[in-house]
């Protein structure tokens, strides 16, 4: 059944073949490792340290009161749940939660950016494109930390930098209201990433200054046409 799929996948893309091949392999890593991480019973010290201030936080006692911490609070409401139910595996379905959420979010987003900017790629071409970013951002998570501290922030960081491209699409289809929630989004997932791992600070900061810059460019180009690669390039 599965050579039998590859190959009508092969006659009808052709070129995308091999990424077709590349966003299998990805796709069947992610999944091959969630049963892994879930039910392991090894995990990084930090989830320990968490769920300590998580659970002091059912007594009342917020972080920086009694006792101090290398992150922000965010962090300690993070971890109220898990700490509730006295269980690393609550923390562990959150943090896969928030990767699936994540990337779900990155496909949509680059095929709305596909639709947007390059209309002579064609379908089959924009869903490749899509697939193979997100198979890439999975995989990634998959094969380093699936459920951390630092997986959770890196999430985050993800949402907020869909947030923050998405309102220049918004700039000309819907009203300041909308983009002002673009807006908000961005910064409160930013803000939560960057409470939980300050060194997200600088990328967080470039990527804005990125999206204003984009933002400038694409009012100057009165034609949707004229935003080409060599155009970006000429830009940048």
């Amino acid at each position: 059944m599965i050579l039998l799929f590859l190959n009508t996948l092969r006659k009808n893309l052709v070129i995308e073949y091999l990424y077709s091949l590349f966003i299998i392999a990805s796709f069947s890593t992610f999944i091959y490792r969630i049963p892994i991480e879930l039910f392991s019973e090894s995990y990084d010290i930090d989830i320990d340290h968490e769920m300590y201030f998580g659970s002091r936080l059912m007594i009342g006692e917020l972080l920086y009161t009694k006792e101090l911490h290398d992150k922000l609070p965010i962090v300690q409401f993070l971890f109220y749940i898990p700490a509730l139910y006295k269980s690393v595996l609550v923390f562990k379905i959150i943090s896969i939660f928030l990767v699936i959420a994540s990337s779900l979010m990155l496909y949509f987003y680059l095929r709305f950016s596909f639709d947007y900017f390059e209309s002579t790629i064609t379908r089959n071409q924009r869903y490749i494109a899509s697939l193979t970013s997100c198979s890439i951002y999975l995989s990634l998570n998959s094969l380093l930390f699936l459920c951390h501290v630092s997986t959770v922030a890196s999430s985050l960081l993800m949402i907020s930098t869909i947030f923050c491209f998405q309102q220049n699409f918004s700039k000309n289809r819907t009203n300041n209201s909308r983009r002002n929630i673009y807006y908000v989004a961005a910064l409160l997932f930013g803000s939560c990433a960057i409470s939980m791992r300050p060194y997200l600070f600088a990328p967080i900061i470039s990527t804005t200054f990125s999206s204003l810059s984009r933002d400038i460019f694409i009012s100057r180009s009165h034609i949707k046409k004229n935003i080409t690669t060599s155009n970006v390039l000429k830009y940048l």
